[in-house]
């Protein structure tokens, strides 16, 4: 693991924020539809 972990208030923001996107139908990353565990890990990245 050469990468640094984000602190648990960025990573909480990105999760919410990644929740968000789904619900509204606006993600970024995936053509996720349904909120699920894994849609929202990989919107978060």
């Amino acid at each position: 693991m050469s990468k640094q972990r984000k602190p648990a208030d960025q990573r909480e923001k990105d999760l919410r924020l990644a929740m968000f996107l789904i619900q509204q139908g606006r993600a970024r990353h995936t053509k996720a539809k349904k909120l699920t565990i894994s849609a929202v890990a990989e919107e978060a990245g």
